[in-house]
């Protein structure tokens, strides 16, 4: 069986194209400390949908997602859709104790020639280091669109 990797990008552009996939410019971090930190599926599903609502302003395609569920004993299940993600349903007594959701995005941006990749990940987590803790971490070659991404 033959497989075959489709690029979005014209062949005389491709060498930029890669160089964008290589490395990220800028990052954009916050953290909090919240006491009684609690999120729910339901509206880190919703942050889901928002997030990519948002993003459709600009041309742009999911082209990864990434999700660790963490637990009170210590194992973590990841799911690598958004499909998966959102019908995600643990059967097991354990009490879930974080969460590490991770976007990658193909943004064509106004006045540039390809996409270019652009990452957000946003981690919760209920006790870390003995504290709540939520954290943001944008990855982006565009700030303007990165401290846009800040207000979601």
């Amino acid at each position: 069986m033959e497989t075959a990797l489709v690029l979005p990008v014209d062949g005389d552009k491709l060498a930029d194209f890669i160089s964008s996939l290589l490395g990220q410019q800028r990052t954009i971090e916050k953290e909090f400390e919240i006491d009684g930190l609690r999120v729910t599926h339901a509206q880190l599903v919703h942050l889901v949908h928002v997030i990519n609502q948002r993003l459709a302003q600009n041309a742009s395609k999911l082209v990864s997602m990434r999700c660790r569920i963490a637990f009170e004993g210590g194992r973590v299940v990841t799911v690598y859709d958004q499909r998966s993600f959102e019908t995600f349903s643990d059967l097991s007594e354990e009490t879930t104790v974080g969460v590490g959701l991770r976007f990658t995005y193909l943004i064509q941006f106004p006045g540039v020639s390809i996409p270019e990749k652009q990452d957000i990940l946003i981690t919760a987590y209920s006790r870390k280091e003995g504290k709540p803790h939520l954290q943001y971490t944008i990855e982006t070659t565009n700030l303007t669109w990165g401290r846009t991404c800040q207000t979601i």
